[in-house]
Formats: structure tokens, C-alpha cells, sequence
């Protein structure tokens, strides 16, 4: 009995003593404002929070900067580039053939490159990084191997090239007088008399109907074939290059 007594007069003053100290740990809860219970994750992310511990506008601009206004990388053609006119000869007929290519050509030529290139089991980004100094013998077999790449493509294209300009010869050959070929006929025609190999037109052509014209324009350009070959043949590869590439 005396027992029990004892536990609930302990139990009591404990009771008590909690209440005292509730009020006086809320006082310093408000005078310390560091001891209230960490913010959640969404208002940590919240932008005044964000704001606040960044201290100043300088920082959320450089923040910014660094996300936005980074420079772009050079894409693989600008780096292929590059390493082209680093590495070959300004006299090689590859690197001549390469510096003309049209940036449609080229952007393709590239992607091709890096195909050859990786299902050959290297990779181009090994050459364009220079990534190979402490391999000097790997390095110089692997830029031959890139330059033989680059010199079959090109006399694919020349191939091809002389290819189209046959066709197109023939097909004005055979039928000089339908559209496609008056369309070569007259470029061919245009560019003959620019290099000064063919006469002045006659005044009576000039005013003579259609197809007067256009059997006039045939006969030049076929004496311009069989006086001048080769610099018509040049002439015929240009056209033919300008319509394919347009």
C-alpha cells in the first residue's frame, strides 16, 4: 500500500514538471528559429528558396549561364575538317577533292566516314582527338587507312560524274529536241559562249521562231563537240554536276 502511494505521488510530480518546461521550450523554439522541423523537398526547390541560399543575383546568373549560354561543341564534319586541313597535303588530290565538296557532301562524306570507320573497328573520334600521340606507327596506319577511304569515294564520284554527263549526252544525242534536253542543250549552249567557242548569234536567229532556234543551238553545241572535245567535255561535266546537285 505504501508502495503504491509512492509511485503515484512520483508520477504526479513528473506530470508537473513536464508542464513547466513545455512552455519554456516553446519560448526558445521562437526565439530560435532553428530549431523548428527542416523544410519539406518541395519548398526546399521552391525559386525564393533558391533565391535565399543563392545570396545574390550574380550567382543565379552564372547558374544560368553555365545551363545556357554554354558554347556549342563542333559538330563532326567542323572537326573533320579541321583534322583534314592539319593532316593532308594541301596537294593531294583527297584533300582538293574534300575542301570543294558542297557542306551537303561534306556533312555526308562524314557520317560515312564514322560508319567506315567503326565497322572497321576503330573509331574516328580517335584521330580527330588526337588521341593516338603515343601510338605514332597506329596513328599514321590509321590516317592512310582514312585517306584510302577518302580516295575511293572520290573516284566513285568522278566515276559517277562521268557516268551522268554520258547519259545526258546521249539523251540529247537521241532526242535533241524534248525538254530535258533543250534544258541541257541551252546551259550548254550558255556556257560554250561564255568561253568564247562559239560565234555570235546571227541577228536572223535571234528573230527566227522557236525551233530555229533550237536547231541552231544543237549545231553549235555539236561543233563546239567535235572542234573543242576536251574543253566541252568540261562543259558537259559542270552542267551535268549543277543540275544533279540542285
Amino acid at each position: 500500500m505504501i508502495l503504491l502511494i509512492i509511485v503515484l505521488i512520483g508520477a504526479s510530480m513528473l506530470s508537473v514538471a513536464l508542464k513547466r518546461q513545455s512552455p519554456a521550450r516553446h519560448q526558445a523554439t521562437l526565439k530560435h528559429p532553428t530549431l523548428k522541423a527542416p523544410a519539406s523537398a518541395e519548398d526546399e526547390l521552391r525559386p525564393a528558396n533558391v533565391l535565399n541560399r543563392a545570396g545574390n543575383w550574380r550567382y543565379v546568373l552564372s547558374q544560368w549561364r553555365n545551363r545556357y549560354a554554354r558554347p556549342k561543341e563542333p559538330t563532326l564534319e567542323q572537326q573533320l575538317r579541321l583534322w583534314i586541313e592539319q593532316t593532308l597535303p594541301t596537294d593531294d588530290p583527297v584533300y582538293t577533292w574534300l575542301m570543294v565538296l558542297s557542306e551537303k557532301k561534306f556533312t555526308e562524306f562524314s557520317y560515312l566516314l564514322a560508319d567506315f570507320c567503326e565497322d572497321t573497328g576503330f573509331e574516328l573520334d580517335w584521330l580527330l582527338q588526337q588521341r593516338l600521340i603515343e601510338h605514332p606507327t597506329l596513328a599514321h596506319m590509321l590516317v592512310q587507312t582514312v585517306r584510302g577511304y577518302a580516295d575511293t569515294c572520290r573516284m566513285a564520284m568522278l566515276a559517277q560524274s562521268e557516268l551522268d554527263a554520258f547519259r545526258a549526252l546521249r539523251a540529247l544525242e537521241q532526242n535533241p529536241y524534248s525538254k530535258t534536253s533543250q534544258a541541257l542543250a541551252q546551259q550548254l549552249f550558255i556556257q560554250s559562249a561564255n568561253l568564247g567557242l562559239t560565234p555570235p548569234v546571227p541577228t536572223t536567229v535571234i528573230v527566227a521562231c522557236k525551233h530555229e532556234r533550237q536547231i541552231y543551238m544543237i549545231q553549235a553545241i555539236r561543233q563546239v563537240a567535235e572542234k573543242q572535245p576536251d574543253a566541252f567535255h568540261q562543259i558537259l561535266l559542270t552542267v551535268v554536276a549543277k543540275r544533279y546537285n540542285e
